[in-house]
């Protein structure tokens, strides 16, 4: 009975499980990530193969390497704070490229910036983009990971790239252009729509006026602004301190912000700048 059993066992045909290469295994075949802000989760790099002509990655020659490109959408302004965000189980190699010739393959890439031998985690590559270019984007990994391509329209779009502001008394001006907020958006539902950030560490425990005042769209046009204040370590934490849209200068085709609250000193305040809800993007004085 046990060599019957033996014999059996050993005529068993021996079962294979196939591994089919993603889509986007090659670079011809690249996924495009398309948006301002885009996140594509559950990428897999594990069955994924090396490509002849994939380009070498801080010295080192893509394994199991999968492919996304996007296009520079910023077309007046040169933009510094664009960030691809790569969050892998597994270590990974990561390559930005910009594509040399329109009509080129793998071999007319340049190289932007790399991520080598990176532990399990999260890593971001910032990066300035060109109008009109095309980039690619290498993951190297064997395991899952997601991908996350942020393409501001202003440098201090998004949260984590505030433009810091100093002092207890000047001014800056700037612009909310092409601004989104998708994915930037903090816990309260205070209406500031396409917002840009700053932030302010009091000088010292007194009150404090922010404003917009004289922020025109263009001659004779006030930009509807609307402006909060906030408090807290990140964006998931942030609480609310103060918000107005309608206190500063204005008319009744739009109107400016104004805030005040009182300040502690060595105090961290983010301050949010954006547009009245239906008004028009554009430039303001803060």
């Amino acid at each position: 009975m046990l060599r019957s059993l033996a014999l059996l066992l050993m005529l068993s045909p021996l079962i294979v499980r196939a591994t089919t290469p993603p889509a986007n295994d090659k670079f011809a075949g690249a996924t495009a990530l398309s948006g301002q802000v885009v996140t594509l989760a559950q990428q897999s790099g594990a069955a994924a193969t090396a490509e002849a002509l994939d380009p070498y990655i801080g010295g080192i020659k893509p394994t199991h390497s999968v492919w996304y490109r996007f296009d520079s959408i910023n077309r007046a302004i040169s933009i510094s704070n664009n960030h691809v965000i790569v969050n892998h189980l597994a270590g990974a190699n990561i390559g930005l490229f910009e594509l040399g010739d329109a009509d080129g393959g793998a071999g007319s890439l340049y190289l932007v910036q790399q991520v080598t031998n990176a532990a399990a985690g999260t890593d971001t590559l910032t990066f300035e983009t060109a109008f009109p270019q095309r980039y690619y984007v290498c993951v190297d990994t064997p395991g899952i990971f997601s991908i996350t391509l942020q393409q501001p329209g202003q440098n201090n779009d998004f949260f984590a790239d505030a433009q810091v502001i100093t002092g207890s008394v000047g001014s800056t001006t700037g612009s909310n252009l092409n601004c989104t907020d998708t994915g930037d958006t903090p816990p309260d539902n205070f209406d500031a729509q396409n917002s840009v950030w700053y932030t302010w560490v009091a000088p010292a425990t007194a009150a404090v006026v922010f404003n917009t005042n004289f922020s025109y769209l263009y001659l004779g046009r006030y930009h509807s602004t609307a402006m909060a204040v906030y408090t807290g370590g990140s964006l998931a934490t942030l609480a609310l301190v103060t918000s107005d849209y309608s206190s500063g200068t204005g008319d009744n085709y739009g109107s400016n912000s104004r805030v005040s609250f009182n300040a502690t000193a060595g105090t961290t305040y983010h301050i949010r700048v954006g547009t009245y809800s239906g008004g028009e993007d554009g430039n303001f004085n803060l």
